[in-house]
């Protein structure tokens, strides 16, 4: 129900993605580390044809692991490890969003069912 002060601009909030919750920051090292990949390929290439969901991830986990094992700068773009990880991930999104992927996930798994089985053993002690 629309009230007599609601302002028009108002109507809408909370119906649309509030996008200035994404940090800028995040937002300048993913483009980078994708113009850093443009260079090589061209842009939005996953769009041209089709990319692989593991070989995505394995890129994105190697980046991760990077970092995790404390090597912060990725050695061959001089940009941060987790600006890499950010950028395989949006294309690894936007792929699956429009439908531009090859899906060679492995069968589904029971990977949430043995990080729940570890919760409940938490929760008992």
């Amino acid at each position: 129900m629309v009230k007599k002060d609601d302002k028009p601009q108002d109507l809408s909030y909370g119906k649309k993605p509030p996008l200035s919750l994404v940090p800028p920051s995040a937002i300048i090292y993913a483009s980078k580390a994708l113009e850093n990949g443009s260079k090589k390929r061209s842009p939005y290439n996953w769009r041209e044809s089709k990319i692989s969901i593991m070989q995505t991830l394995d890129k994105t986990l190697r980046h991760l692991y990077k970092y995790l094992d404390g090597q912060d700068i990725d050695e061959e773009s001089g940009l941060p490890e987790l600006s890499h990880a950010i950028a395989d991930l949006s294309v690894l999104i936007d792929a699956v969003a429009t439908n531009s992927v090859v899906d060679d996930r492995p069968k589904f798994g029971v990977a949430r069912i043995v990080m729940d089985s570890f919760k409940e053993e938490n929760n008992n002690e």
